[in-house]
């Protein structure tokens, strides 16, 4: 188990790998015909850093990769067949000639990664960043991408008047939406009501969503890069590993609702280890706002209320706090605040 590990620059072609035999001794790891390239399998690696790792024809397959930092790293004719990389990083990274199929990329950032010859078969790439270029890969012919629907104007309208219903009668008719895995980018969806809907690994770029209701909904692994959120209702949202780079937050409502119940449950908007790099959060209301492990590099915050919210391990370089209220914000281990 590696999870967390900083193995940045680390040399892993050819490598040997030991092992614990059952007397708690090391072993080298024996490999057929003297092949020695590197043998990950089924190894647990969350979270790792990885980056501009050489991993080069390495047996990866199976393996947790989730959330690891693989910028720049050299994948080159790997095998990472079945292995998990939700949420991982894997900017600028060579994944030329690696056999991918039936990995989970869901949420990870894909730009600038040399995808050439890569086997993408049953590769499941909803909610994956991927640049412009990429998308118009052959490589990704036979991956599992984003949806799109067949006549998205009368089919969005159906399903929303069903959530609208499912809504207004507390959960006794109609049927609460759920728009997973759609492709629903640069679309006119200002005002519209989806509080509580289902939009897990949605891709929303460039959408207009100003005024929008959506509390308490599920985007976790959702594209929403460039979208219009301003003013929007997101009070208790789920944006878990969402990707909200230069998005418009600005007056948008992130703080928690309070859940009518005995108890006085209080559910908070959940932005762990969302993408919100140079976004517009002006005026936003993240109060009590769970942030931990989030990118807020560069994003403006000027006037933004973030007061008791959890910032741990959170990344604020070069952020504009100007006016930004954080009294009894939770900020050990994060990057980028002065003093």
């Amino acid at each position: 188990m590696l999870s967390d590990a900083t193995l940045v620059e680390v040399d892993l072609r050819d490598g040997t790998l030991l092992h614990y035999d059952t007397s708690g001794g090391m072993y080298a790891h024996e490999y057929e015909d003297s092949v020695l390239t590197s043998e990950l399998t089924a190894a647990t690696i969350r979270g790792a850093d990885l980056s501009r790792a050489k991993v080069a024809n390495a047996f990866v397959m199976q393996t947790d990769l989730t959330d690891a930092i693989l910028r720049g790293t050299k994948f080159m004719r790997a095998n990472l067949t079945g292995s998990n990389l939700t949420g991982c990083d894997l900017t600028d990274a060579d994944l030329t000639e690696a056999n991918l199929s039936g990995a989970r990329l869901s949420g990870a950032v894909m730009t600038g990664c040399a995808i050439n010859r890569t086997n993408f078969s049953g590769a499941t790439l909803i909610g994956a960043i991927l640049d412009a270029a990429q998308m118009r890969s052959p490589n990704l012919q036979a991956a599992v991408l984003a949806k799109t629907l067949d006549n998205p104007e009368d089919d969005l309208r159906e399903m929303l008047m069903e959530h609208l219903s499912w809504i207004d009668s507390g959960g006794k008719a109609g049927k609460r939406a759920d728009l997973s895995a759609l492709d629903l980018s640069g679309r006119k969806l200002d005002g519209i009501n989806l509080s509580a809907a289902i939009l897990q690994c949605i891709a929303l770029r460039g959408a207009n969503l100003s005024g929008a209701a959506m509390a308490i909904a599920d985007l976790s692994l959702a594209d929403l890069r460039k979208a219009d959120l301003s003013n929007a209702d997101l009070r208790g949202v789920n944006f878990e590993r969402a990707t909200l780079t230069g998005a418009d937050l600005s007056g948008a409502q992130l703080g928690p609702v309070h859940i009518q119940t005995m108890s006085g449950h209080v559910w908070r908007a959940n932005l762990q280890r969302a993408r919100l790099g140079m976004a517009l959060l002006r005026k936003a209301d993240l109060r009590k706002a769970n942030l931990a492990g989030a990118n807020l590099a560069g994003a403006d915050l000027t006037g933004a209320d973030l007061s008791e919210a959890d910032l741990t391990g959170a990344d604020l370089t070069g952020a504009d706090l100007t006016g930004t209220m954080m009294d009894q914000a939770i900020v050990e281990e994060a990057i980028g605040l002065a003093g």
